[in-house]
């Protein structure tokens, strides 16, 4: 590939290793509709990066195929990195196209909830993006997530939140669950964990390559996304007032010691149900029947 540079994957590399006259080509892909507030960041991102003399391109994209779709001609264009500037969704959809090649990914955090950033740069962003290092990532069939997967009474709650256009982070969430409280219930999973297959009966499950989503909940606060395992956070059958006691605690990670809260680990996750469509980084992702595979240093993160 043009621009590319072979890298150790057991290495942090420095961006520049071509010649001193010509620098990697870089790409923003940015969300057309951040908010205002976030659009100065990310101009400022920008010309800081050009104040560097470094070569970059801005696509401006109104949904995530359309992200996706710019996404895949810069790979093919053999662009070093892309730089996904907006939330959650915008690092998703350019995740599909960058996940498993030697285009490395960037992020400039311009969303409400920005949990992917937070949990791979937990000290913050400095947009220098002077160096890449590798992470695993989560592959289902041809799509990928590098955040947290979700199904059951969770993804159902996501799709609600998703639809409340006025309510931004953390709060559209939290509405979203008391409404969805109204119809709880537990579906039945087949679930195989490494090849070991059980049944049970779950309120939902999480599949976790990083700690934090849903805006700042830590459902999986073992997660890291460079053991190369899936942190599996299954939350058994509860009630309604089971459910209300153990959330809160969610926020501190602290739920994982309720007596209802099961943390497993593996490489791949199979699971079968009736629940719905699972939701990854916060879109909608797959329906099960799924199988989950943690692919080891499938991504090259830009930083």
């Amino acid at each position: 590939m043009d621009g590319a540079i072979q890298r150790d994957a057991n290495q942090t590399a420095p961006i520049a290793r071509q010649t001193e006259d010509v620098k990697p080509k870089l790409m923003v892909i940015a969300n057309a509709g951040m908010r205002a507030s976030k659009r100065v960041e990310v101009d400022s991102a920008v010309t800081t990066l050009r104040r560097q003399d470094r070569s970059i391109d801005v696509v401006s994209t109104a949904c995530a195929d359309e992200a996706t779709a710019a996404a895949d001609r810069a790979v093919a264009d053999g662009v070093y990195a892309i730089i996904a500037a907006g939330g959650d969704g915008t690092v998703h959809s350019v995740l599909q196209a960058v996940a498993g090649t030697s285009t490395a990914l960037g992020i400039i955090a311009a969303g409400t909830g920005n949990d992917i950033a937070g949990a791979l740069f937990p000290n913050g962003l400095s947009y220098d993006f002077a160096s890449v290092r590798t992470i695993d990532a989560v592959r289902c069939d041809n799509n990928w997530f590098v955040g947290v997967a979700s199904i059951g009474f969770d993804a159902r709650v996501n799709e609600r939140a998703n639809a409340m256009h006025r309510l931004k982070g953390r709060l559209k969430y939290d509405v979203a669950m008391l409404a969805e409280l109204a119809r709880l219930k537990s579906d039945r999973f087949v679930v195989s964990l490494d090849g070991v297959t059980q049944e049970i009966d779950a309120t939902f499950i999480a599949v976790a390559n990083t700690s934090t989503y849903g805006g700042g909940m830590h459902i999986a606060p073992g997660a890291q996304a460079n053991d190369g395992l899936l942190d599996v956070v299954v939350v058994g059958k509860v009630t309604r007032r089971h459910l209300l006691s153990v959330f809160p605690r969610v926020y501190r990670g602290t739920h994982v010691s309720h007596r209802a809260v099961s943390t497993l680990r593996c490489k791949t996750f199979v699971v079968e149900s009736d629940s719905g469509m699972s939701y990854a980084d916060g879109e909608p992702f797959v329906r099960t029947p799924a199988q989950f595979e943690c692919v080891p240093e499938a991504l090259h993160l830009l930083y």
